[in-house]
């Protein structure tokens, strides 16, 4: 069962929005295989640091909603 669901457009051109279904998945890196035809590079982050990371300048062009995602998994502390 999905945990989330995003609608992003990913042209300006484009009238589609991307729909996607975001799933938790506990696996090694080994027990994950890429479509090569579908990416280009492949990178893991690790959790820790993540979040700050994102409020960085060099996070531009990362999934939009992946802030919103962390928030669901582990919500941030009010003051």
């Amino acid at each position: 069962m999905p945990l989330f669901l995003t609608v992003t457009r990913t042209a300006a051109a484009s009238r589609t929005p991307t729909c996607s279904l975001w799933y938790l998945l506990q696996a090694t890196p080994e027990q994950v295989t890429y479509d090569d035809g579908e990416f280009t590079t492949i990178r893991r982050w690790p959790l820790t640091g993540l979040r700050e990371h994102l409020s960085t300048p060099a996070a531009d062009g990362f999934e939009p909603h992946l802030a919103r995602f962390l928030d669901k998994l582990n919500p941030p502390t009010q003051a």
